[in-house]
């Protein structure tokens, strides 16, 4: 009887912690500055679009449910568009986080620190995307291929690059990588980019138009056209600069090499959970290397699947004695990663808040 109130508690504690964060990210959407981040001038210049004007080329369909709900309840105010994306996105985050990380507040603290600055008051649109993406990570492993379908489309019909992001975890599912097969396969693909030609592939992918027709095409056509012409265009401006060695790629890299360390010694019984979320984290710096030579593109692949170090940092934190001690690095780590992303990375406008 004591260990079932203790349970009963042990929730109610959970459900508190995960509530009172909810609404505090979600009231951070709501009353944020509009230009505090970088994109939502964009996303306020087309707000008061009619249906008529509707581009599913430029937006996709779920987003553009969300422009059209909002004009209807809220005279396409910008503030409530921002808190509809931000219910939406937190209350799937935390929900995935609680349902599958094995540490779910140590999780909380990840997503926080790490994910939702970027995807949830940025890319407000990839973020709900990839939150369904965690919601999917049971039909991915057991092979669920029919819910994950259904996930799929959802997912897609927030951001097209879902569709990549899909293929790419079910790869993940499947390869298992060595650690020498990981480096000889960086070493490689650096070596590469020295011999890619951008006005040759620019070339190629201006033939792929005639699938402008299909909406879940073209929108990943003109978005490759985009990043090669920005990059074309300027090798100074800050999106053309990338960094492959940096405390974010090394950050990964150190939590890679973990994971390795630690499948091999459970080869004779694999933990498939670790092994996959390892292999999306490798792929995803994988790609952040291979396409550095586009780097919006490298970006915004990487990125996304790095978000997976939600689940794949508590999976380790449970190899360690004692676990007060690797909890304080990892969370150091994280802390350390958080503060020169978004405080001295200058995404935000901070200055903004006070004027």
């Amino acid at each position: 009887m004591i260990y079932v109130h203790s349970m009963n508690f042990d929730k109610l504690i959970k459900y508190s912690i995960y509530s009172l964060a909810g609404v505090i990210l979600v009231l951070f959407c709501f009353l944020k500055p509009i230009g505090f981040d970088p994109d939502s001038l964009q996303y306020v210049s087309v707000l008061e679009y009619s249906p008529a004007e509707y581009v599913f080329s430029l937006y996709e369909p779920l987003h553009w449910g969300i422009v059209y709900i909002n004009s209807l309840l809220f005279n396409s105010n910008p503030h409530t568009f921002f808190l509809i994306y931000g219910i939406i996105y937190v209350f799937l985050s935390l929900y995935a986080i609680s349902k599958f990380s094995v540490n779910p507040f140590f999780s909380l603290l990840i997503f926080i620190l790490l994910v939702y600055p970027n995807y949830g008051l940025i890319q407000v649109r990839q973020g709900v995307a990839l939150a369904i993406l965690w919601l999917s990570i049971d039909d991915i492993i057991r092979g669920n291929y029919k819910k994950l379908l259904l996930k799929g489309l959802f997912a897609t019909a927030f951001h097209y690059s879902s569709i990549i992001l899909l293929i790419l975890v079910l790869i993940a599912k499947k390869i298992q990588l060595k650690f020498g097969n990981y480096i000889l396969i960086l070493l490689v693909a650096i070596v590469l980019i020295k011999f890619i030609s951008l006005e040759y592939l620019l070339i190629i992918i201006n033939k792929l138009e005639f699938l402008n027709i299909y909406p879940f095409l073209s929108l990943p056509i003109i978005k490759l056209q985009n990043y090669i012409q920005i990059k074309l265009s300027d090798e100074e401006l800050s999106l053309n600069k990338i960094n492959l060695i940096n405390l974010y790629t090394l950050t990964n890299f150190f939590f890679i090499s973990l994971s390795l360390f630690f499948l091999k010694l459970s080869s004779k019984k694999r933990d498939i959970y670790l092994l996959f979320y390892n292999n999306v984290l490798i792929i995803g710096l994988l790609i952040f290397s291979v396409f550095s030579f586009l780097p919006v593109l490298s970006f915004r692949i990487f990125y996304p699947l790095s978000s997976f170090l939600v689940f794949l940092i508590p999976y380790l934190l449970r190899k360690f004695e004692p676990v007060s001690l690797a909890f304080f690095i990892f969370l150091m780590l994280i802390l350390i990663n958080s503060i020169n992303t978004y405080i001295y990375g200058g995404l935000f406008k901070f200055n903004i808040i006070f004027e």
